[in-house]
C-alpha cells in the first residue's frame, strides 16, 4: 500500500497544475477511495451494521486500489506536463517535489526534537506491548526510510528545475523522474 513521496508529489502536481478533463473525477476518486478505505476508522462500522447485506463490504481497504489507480493517473498527468515542458508548470511541479522531499529529508532528528509526540505516534501506529527500545528502533527506521524517499523526491525536483531552466530536455527530465519514482516504489 505504498505510494512514495515522489508519486504523491507528482499526483498533487497533476491535480493542481494540469487541466486534463478527467482531473476532477480522479480527485473525487482519491478522496472517496481514501474515506472508504479507512473503514471503521472513518465510522463505517455503524453503517455496515445496519444491514447484513452490507457486510460484503467488510474489507474496505480494497478501496485503496482505487486511490492507487487515480493517484497513478494524476502523477502521469504531471509527467506528461514535464515532457511537454511549459516553464510555469515545470516550476510548480518542481516545488511540489522539492517541498515534500525536503520535509521528509528533515525527519530523522524528529524523535530527538519531539520525543513525546513521537512516542504518542509510535504507540498509536504500532502494536502495543513492545519494549521501549523497540519503539525507538522502529521510529529511527521509519524516519530513515522517510529521509531516503525524500531524497529521491528532492532529486526529481532538481531534475524538473533543470528542465525549467532549459539545461535538460523536458522529455529526458520526464524519463528521469519516472525512474526515480520507480526506484522509490
Amino acid at each position: 500500500l505504498y505510494l512514495g513521496p515522489t508519486v504523491l508529489a507528482l499526483s498533487w502536481a497533476g491535480a493542481t497544475v494540469c487541466s486534463h478533463p478527467v482531473r476532477r473525477r480522479l480527485i473525487a476518486l482519491v478522496v472517496c477511495g481514501a474515506i472508504i478505505g479507512l473503514g471503521t476508522h472513518a465510522g463505517w462500522e455503524v453503517l455496515l451494521n445496519l444491514s447484513p447485506s452490507l457486510r460484503v463490504l467488510r474489507y474496505p481497504v480494497k478501496a485503496f486500489f482505487t486511490v492507487q489507480f487515480a493517484v497513478a493517473l494524476l502523477a502521469g498527468f504531471a509527467v506528461a506536463e514535464i515532457a511537454a515542458g511549459p516553464r510555469p508548470s515545470l516550476r510548480r511541479i518542481a516545488f511540489s517535489l522539492l517541498g515534500l522531499g525536503g520535509a521528509l529529508l528533515a525527519t530523522p532528528p524528529l524523535p530527538s526534537l519531539a520525543p513525546q509526540p513521537t512516542a504518542w505516534f509510535l504507540h498509536g501506529f504500532l502494536p502495543g506491548g513492545l519494549p521501549p527500545e523497540q519503539y525507538a528502533r522502529i521510529g529511527r527506521l521509519m524516519t530513515s526510510d522517510a529521509a531516503t524517499s525524500g531524497l529521491l523526491a528532492l532529486l526529481a525536483g532538481a531534475i524538473v528545475l533543470l528542465a525549467e531552466k532549459e539545461r535538460l530536455m523536458p522529455s529526458r527530465a520526464a524519463v528521469a523522474v519516472v525512474a526515480l519514482a520507480a526506484a522509490d516504489l
